[in-house]
């Protein structure tokens, strides 16, 4: 008896998987961008029956769509670039960037500000010395030394 009653409800919760499924009636569990290489597309779909919500043609900006894939078609155009930490080369089509260091910062200052630079040209933002008659800046200027 209760092999039997085990058995009608497991065939009772698959019958009603199977019915639900073909009728559409679970709730859906969109997956991430889905994309392969090589295809110029990427999907949305739900992860238990499939269907898709969303497939679109990649958008490449920067040379990165927002599904991750990047465009590698072009020939690369180099231009030296900045940022607040590092510099190197980055391609004005993709955004790819190669040769990335690190900025080796140096103080510089004159009589009211001091900043710091590096040797590929980038600076840091000016500001005020705060110093105390006593101590000088942190740049190390010191008026009373200079």
């Amino acid at each position: 008896m209760r092999k039997r009653l085990t058995i009608s409800l497991i065939s009772i919760v698959m019958v009603c998987g199977v019915l639900f499924s073909l009728m559409g009636c679970h709730k859906h569990y969109w997956s991430d961008y889905i994309f392969y290489d090589g295809e110029d597309f990427h999907t949305i779909q739900c992860i238990y029956c499939g269907e898709i919500k969303l497939q679109e043609k990649h958008k490449f900006v920067d040379g990165k769509c927002v599904c991750g894939e990047q465009d590698f078609t072009h020939e690369h155009e180099w231009i030296d670039y900045s940022d607040s930490e590092y510099h190197g080369t980055r391609c004005t089509k993709c955004g790819m960037i190669k040769d990335k260091f690190e900025h080796i910062l140096v103080w510089d200052y004159n009589d009211l500000n001091h900043w710091q630079k590096c040797s590929c040209g980038y600076q840091s933002e000016i500001t005020a010395h705060k110093y105390s008659v006593f101590k000088g800046c942190e740049c190390g200027y010191n008026p009373n030394k200079n």
